[in-house]
């Protein structure tokens, strides 16, 4: 099922908008060659060639110039060295002409919720290199924003949407890794404002149309980073995420919340319906955290001229924000929201497989925010 959904994802991003699809071959390949033709062959478990290797992937996509075989996990299943060293066979078998007309463009894209597993990390690369095979890994968080990186200027409506529904597919079917370790992207040119010098209140704040297309409540994300001039310059840790409607803040109704953060009773919340699958079962914001968001949307409507009674509105808050600078090195400015596993950036998870029970790996979880900033400092992220 996966599998299903990932090749209709790319299937209709290839049949909706043939530039974005290039665009997005571009940055699987790392391949600026451009294609003329929009021939491409969808195959789930293709059989034609396992006569010459000895595993069928999960999925083949090719055309006359490229060949990409898919193999996803994401269900517990683990990668192993005989069924990726298949694939790269399969990758270069020969076709029922006699030769391999896919040599100049191959590549073995695995796709995971996590990393790649460390212990099969150098051997995989030695066989791409032997096979003259790239391999690229991606998660499924990286394989969502690399589309909408490749889709940034679609003018299609219907692409947007598949957009939007691949990324709560993702969410839904818990292929987005653990929550403690991923940070929510958000761009804020001008929200970070909102949050310099505001720290009085003990929160910091920041909001985003609810029902809006390219805007999504993610539940898997614990962390909040702000983006504006090329990097990611602020960070804080969620606390509460509430939804409002009319601008009215006090009926808000709260959807997450960090298990000791203090919130209003149930009775305290002027009967305010919870949304369907709630994290916390109270439904009010506390008058602290209510004082800050008016606060917030005060300075909103006075200084930048914002609407925040014309549509609902997501409200975070958070932990007030630790200054960082985590910059974005490619070009062009992102396209909405990204998700990040902070464990991946930091590189913490590299030492998982070393890690004992006397010596425990340390992973995002374990540090302070004020830790994960400084560490950001030395990273940077395309």
């Amino acid at each position: 099922m996966i599998t299903d959904n990932v090749v209709y994802f790319l299937k209709m991003i290839q049949k909706l908008d043939g530039r974005s699809y290039d665009a997005l071959l571009v940055e699987l390949f790392g391949d600026d060659e451009s294609q003329a033709d929009f021939d491409d062959v969808f195959e789930l478990q293709p059989a034609s060639l396992k006569q010459h290797a000895h595993s069928v992937p999960d999925a083949c996509i090719e055309r006359d110039s490229y060949k990409i075989v898919v193999e996803t996990k994401g269900n517990g299943a683990k990668f192993t060295e005989p069924q990726l060293e298949g694939h790269m066979e399969y990758l270069t078998a020969e076709g029922s002409t006699g030769h391999n007309e896919h040599k100049d463009h191959r590549l073995l894209l695995t796709l995971d919720v996590g990393a790649f597993p460390a212990d099969l990390l150098e051997k995989t690369k030695r066989a791409a290199k032997d096979n003259s095979v790239q391999w690229n890994h991606l998660t499924f968080v990286d394989l969502a924003s690399l589309a909408r990186q490749a889709c940034a200027e679609t003018t299609s409506e219907i692409l947007l949407n598949i957009l939007d529904e691949f990324d709560n597919y993702l969410d839904c079917e818990k292929l987005i890794p653990s929550t403690d370790v991923i940070m929510k992207m958000v761009l804020a040119g001008k929200a970070h404002q909102l949050n310099e010098n505001a720290s009085s209140n003990g929160y910091g704040v920041y909001f985003h149309p609810a029902e809006r297309r390219g805007y999504s409540f993610n539940r898997n994300a614990s962390m909040l980073g702000m983006y504006w001039q090329k990097s990611i310059r602020a960070i804080a840790r969620i606390q509460t995420v509430a939804k409002m409607v009319n601008g009215d803040v006090r009926s808000a109704q709260v959807i997450f919340s960090e298990p000791d953060v203090p919130i209003a009773d149930e009775d305290e919340s002027q009967n305010a319906e919870t949304e369907v699958g709630p994290i916390t079962t109270a439904t009010a914001l506390s008058e602290d955290q209510i004082a800050a968001a008016s606060h917030a949307i005060d300075r909103a409507e006075r200084e930048f001229g914002w609407n925040l009674h014309h549509e609902p509105y997501y409200v975070y808050l958070t932990e007030p924000f630790v200054q960082t600078d985590f910059p974005k090195t490619s070009p062009r400015a992102p396209f909405g929201v990204r998700l990040f596993n902070l464990d991946e950036e930091l590189h913490l998870d590299e030492s998982s497989s070393s890690s004992t029970r006397s010596n425990p790996t340390v992973g995002v979880k374990d540090l302070c925010t004020q830790e994960i900033a400084d560490k950001l400092r030395n990273c940077s992220w395309k």
